[in-house]
């Protein structure tokens, strides 16, 4: 079917064209007028990505992913959102609601729950595509009602994204608070175990304590060395003297001959042997002189000879003495010696007890800020979310919308129109125009005699023939 002709059939089918159309709006109007109102209050609630976390001072992502934005999302269209709305406004007790739930379950299942699922059939959110703004539409039957469900939407959807980071932290908290038992406990043993051992060592200042210990050792070393150098002068002259013992040349010995008391001895030996000497050419050896010199000569000689004994019992006391010393300072050495190297040992033992006492420190310091910072976290009453725009009670319905659904009805009425004429031309086809007759029946037009208009003359022209081209006559 051409346009032309489907004009055509409608101006021949107006009435029933019109007819439809015209039901199918006075339908959907009535309808309109006859549905519920709905009222539809928003809220707005914008989510802060550029904010400080309160715990930790430390600047917070400024970038929203859409991940994130359908996280909130879809927490504000939880149940449990919902059911914080319900519970906060006591609308288990609203006679409306419980009429609702009591025609759609019989009074069966809880109440709070179906009326937080039936809210949630009402909520519509809406996120900002180039915002940080979410719009929160909640559709109620009482325009008061709605602009009430939209703030305690807006409400709990704060107070549950406070629970979202409270609640972990809060379980974080108390693990925590276990953990930090455990880690002091280490701490405690650690440095308890550090100073029984400094105790039973006699350790304090390990270094202050090796540098004196060495210097010590160094000292004792120097003294040996001094030590041994005496000794070997001792034992040299220890040997000398016996040299000198067998060949009965005592008092030739460097450190005998070198003796004062002895040298007097010696001079006063020679004066008293020359004075015998004289004495015997005198006299006789029965002489009082003679006996006095003899005896004063061998007097001497017996103090040289006690002299000399003395002297080499000295040298014999000096090379035992030097001896004894010397084997008692190496003896204090390889003490000293010993005992630096215990303390070095214990020096060692004590730092892997240090530094286990620095671990456990270090792992309690750590665990006690993580913990305090937990710890807060659980007592947050802070959130980035603030309300924008709280809901007011519309003066207007949001539904129905009668112009909207008017001019869809005339979209409707007029498709429908179209249909239901189609369908009835082509059950009951009528010829409108010359052309439908000539493509129909197969024979030539000549002329059309155009219809009287009663409110206008005869057309300009009327009953002339129209010209058609001539057509070929047909064979019998």
């Amino acid at each position: 079917m051409s346009a032309k002709q489907l004009i055509e059939t409608l101006l021949g089918r107006k009435r029933l064209f019109g007819a439809i159309l015209l039901c199918t709006m006075t339908l959907v109007i009535v309808v309109s007028l006859l549905w519920p109102k709905t009222y539809i209050s928003e809220v707005s609630v914008v989510v802060d990505s550029k904010a400080t976390d309160p715990v930790s001072g430390l600047a917070q992502s400024a970038e929203m992913l859409p991940s994130t934005v359908a996280t909130q999302v879809d927490i504000i269209s939880s149940h449990s959102v919902a059911l914080k709305v319900v519970q906060k406004l006591q609308l288990h007790s609203n006679p409306a609601f419980r009429h609702k739930y009591e025609s759609a379950t019989g009074g069966k299942g809880p109440i709070d729950d179906w009326i937080a699922d039936y809210l949630l059939n009402k909520v519509y959110v809406t996120p900002s595509h180039d915002s940080h703004v979410i719009n929160i539409d909640v559709g109620a039957f009482d325009p008061d009602l709605s602009a009430t469900l939209a703030n305690a939407f807006a409400d709990a959807y704060i107070q549950t994204s406070l629970e979202l980071k409270a609640d972990p932290a809060r379980r974080q908290a108390a693990w925590f608070a276990e953990q930090m038992k455990a880690l002091r406990s280490s701490l405690e043993a650690a440095q308890s175990k550090m100073s029984d051992f400094q105790r039973s060592s006699g350790i304090v200042g390990t270094n202050e304590q090796i540098d004196i210990e060495n210097t010590r050792l160094a000292e004792l070393s120097t003294q040996l060395i001094a030590a041994q150098a005496t000794m070997y002068d001792a034992q040299n002259k220890l040997k000398q003297m016996a040299r000198a013992s067998q060949l009965d040349k005592l008092d030739e010995m460097p450190d005998l001959s070198n003796n004062v008391l002895l040298q007097n001895l010696k001079a006063d030996l020679v004066r008293a042997q020359g004075k015998l000497a004289e004495t015997a050419a005198r006299f006789g050896n029965n002489h009082p002189e003679y006996v006095s010199a003899d005896a004063m000569v061998k007097a001497l000689q017996r103090k040289l000879s006690a002299q000399i004994d003395t002297a080499a019992g000295t040298i014999r006391q000096s090379a035992e003495l030097s001896s004894r010393q010397q084997a008692e300072i190496q003896h204090a050495l390889d003490q000293q010696r010993d005992r630096v190297l215990q303390l070095k040992h214990a020096k060692d033992s004590l730092d892997v007890m240090r530094r286990d006492v620095d671990s456990a420190q270090q792992a309690y310091d750590a665990g006690m800020q993580r913990a305090s910072q937990v710890h807060l976290e659980s007592q947050l009453d802070q959130s980035n979310i603030s309300i924008l725009n709280r809901a007011v009670a519309p003066i207007f319905p949001s539904k129905p919308k009668i112009l909207l659904n008017a001019l869809i009805s005339l979209v409707v009425g007029i498709i429908l129109g179209l249909a239901i004429v189609i369908a009835v031309e082509r059950g009951d086809q009528r010829i409108r125009s010359g052309d439908e007759l000539s493509d129909i029946g197969g024979i030539a037009l000549l002329a059309e005699i155009p219809e009287r208009d009663q409110k206008q003359k005869l057309w300009k022209g009327a009953g002339t023939i129209k010209k058609r081209l001539p057509m070929k006559p047909q064979r019998a």
